[in-house]
């Protein structure tokens, strides 16, 4: 049961640790667009 638990645990905090980083990548992608159009 603990070891069902663990990888659970695992893929979860590995999906939001992507999830994060996707994010962010996003975000500077919308910031280098955004600087593009002010420039």
């Amino acid at each position: 049961m603990m070891k069902i638990g663990k990888c659970f645990y695992f893929h979860y905090v590995i999906k939001e640790t992507l999830g994060a980083v996707l994010k962010e990548n996003q975000l500077i992608d919308i910031l280098k667009s955004s600087k593009e159009l002010f420039l």
